[in-house]
């Protein structure tokens, strides 16, 4: 129908720099507002059209130590059909980047889980599927393959951007890996 649907924010928190308010909105082709959608509480950051004519976005709900997946389901008039917030069940913020539909019509999704979880990094690649109704289905916590305790106590964190199922029922994720080598040399062979 030519529609645009764009999430955004506004305002500026005044210690993190952040937007305060974050919306959701849809404009015809000419670019004049249909709707829009208020969230104070979800920093949001991806959205997906769905294949019955709604959208889905997700975001993060809940501040440092303490966040969560927030995904939402709307309908093509923005009104909220579900909302839902997961966690991985460690103590920890999860902070939600990317969502996509599946070919079941569920929902996939990634971000990150700060966990400090030592040996496993501090910070992991989170990837969580749900059904059409929100509802977790599983959820897999991914670190970087070749890490080693023994690098002692650099920062390892894993961030995946950007997720997509494929069409043989799978799903392929984008992301990247640091290490904090401020406190320790790097190896000139492996980089690590």
């Amino acid at each position: 129908d030519g529609s645009l649907v764009w999430i955004g924010g506004i305002g500026t928190h005044p210690l993190y720099g952040t937007p305060e308010k974050y919306y959701i909105r849809k404009a015809n082709s000419n670019g004049t507002t249909i709707w829009t959608q208020y969230y104070d509480d979800i920093r949001l950051n991806s959205l997906d059209k769905t294949y019955d004519g709604g959208y889905v976005f997700l975001g993060t709900k809940g501040g440092d130590g303490e966040g969560q997946f927030s995904l939402t389901k709307v309908d093509a008039n923005g009104t909220t059909i579900w909302s839902n917030e997961y966690n991985s069940g460690i103590s920890g913020t999860h902070a939600g980047y990317s969502v996509d539909e599946a070919l079941d019509g569920g929902f996939i999704m990634t971000g990150y889980r700060f966990t400090n979880l030592g040996s496993e990094g501090d910070m992991q690649i989170w990837i969580q599927k749900v059904d059409i109704d929100g509802n977790s289905e599983w959820n897999n916590g991914q670190s970087y393959p070749n890490y080693n305790p023994s690098w002692g106590n650099s920062s390892y964190w894993d961030w995946a951007y950007s997720v997509k199922a494929t069409s043989e029922c799978g799903y392929i994720f984008t992301g990247y890996t640091i290490q904090d080598a401020s406190t320790w040399g790097a190896d000139s062979n492996t980089g690590h």
